[in-house]
């Protein structure tokens, strides 16, 4: 070999670039192969040590074929163990994949609701009317008394209602082996989408489903937002919980009621050192003295936004 054909050689070596192994932040190496990686290390090293000594013209290359040697020797053994870990990890969520009809690739299948640090509440089909707060998970039951009968096929679909909003990107929706529609939606976010399902079960029968989703926020709307009322009377307000999209279309969220994450007080400074009315964790006011025109009563939605109630309590003499 001449002096180009060794310049060539050199060359085509220094133009390699080792590729990075990107691993999940959760992977464990296991303690064997780490301390088996870490000798062959140290042994390439010891020979390229007496090698350099021989050669020390050639100290700046050989370092060089040193770190590919163990980048090369450490990707060879993460991946003999990263490939049996991956098998395991698909194999486990074979079961809960669901065909998608578009091409959204966003869509995912929960089988442990419980580790998420969402807000997860269980409603009936015909109870959920397609508002979802944001940042909520929903486990939607199908109506039919189907969960004794074993699923053949699964589909779901999350679509755009219309054309350019990217609704179907913020909603996630599968199907569990045990009968439940699971829906959830990202946070801080204000969009609609729209939502198909189809269960085949094995008996021939077919649920079929769809709802028209929006989310946002959630906020409280009284209706009335004003009452009058007399001294000792013991009444809840009428409210019910909404979220918007972007074009200020409303959905009803009512799952929301009774989960404990509304908080009830007043803002009206005027009657902190005596107070005209109470109210309980479940939004029940008791009268208990005259006001002087209206105070108010706030009901404040976590991760949404406070409403206001005028009321006016009256004397009955």
């Amino acid at each position: 070999m001449n002096n180009n054909d060794k310049s060539i050689e050199s060359k085509k070596a220094d133009d390699c670039e080792a590729i990075p192994l990107i691993l999940p932040e959760d992977f464990d190496l296991p303690s064997e192969l780490e301390q088996r990686i870490l000798k062959e290390m140290a042994d390439l090293n010891k020979e390229l040590d007496e090698e350099e000594k021989k050669k020390p013209k050639h100290r700046s290359r050989s370092l060089k074929l040193f770190t590919r040697v163990a980048a090369a020797a450490a990707v060879v053994a993460l991946i003999a163990v990263l490939l049996p870990w991956h098998n395991r990890t698909a194999k486990k969520n074979d079961d809960s994949k669901v065909p998608i009809l578009n091409d959204s690739s966003d869509v995912n299948s929960f089988d442990e609701i419980d580790s998420y640090d969402n807000h997860f509440y269980i409603i009936s089909d015909t109870d959920f009317k397609g508002g979802i707060a944001n940042g909520d998970t929903l486990c939607i039951v199908p109506s039919g008394n189907r969960d004794s009968v074993p699923i053949k096929k699964k589909i779901v679909s999350v679509t755009n209602r219309k054309k350019g909003r990217r609704g179907r990107d913020y909603f996630h929706a599968s199907v569990t082996d045990s009968n439940r529609i699971i829906l959830s939606v990202d946070s801080n976010t204000r969009r609609h989408a729209h939502l198909y399902v189809w269960i085949y079960y094995e008996d021939g029968s077919v649920y079929e489903n769809e709802w028209d989703l929006i989310t946002s926020a959630p906020r409280v709307r009284f209706n009335p937002p004003e009452v009058k009322k007399f001294v000792g009377d013991v009444f809840e307000p009428k409210y019910y919980l909404v979220v918007l999209d972007e074009d200020e279309n409303v959905k009803t969220v009512n799952y929301l009621k009774g989960s404990g994450r509304i908080s009830w007080y007043t803002n009206d400074n005027r009657y902190v050192d005596q107070p005209r009315f109470s109210i309980d964790e479940n939004g029940t006011i008791t009268c208990l003295e005259k006001t002087y025109g209206f105070t108010t009563v706030v009901a404040d939605v976590e991760g949404g936004y406070p409403a206001v109630l005028k009321l006016k309590i009256s004397s009955k003499s």
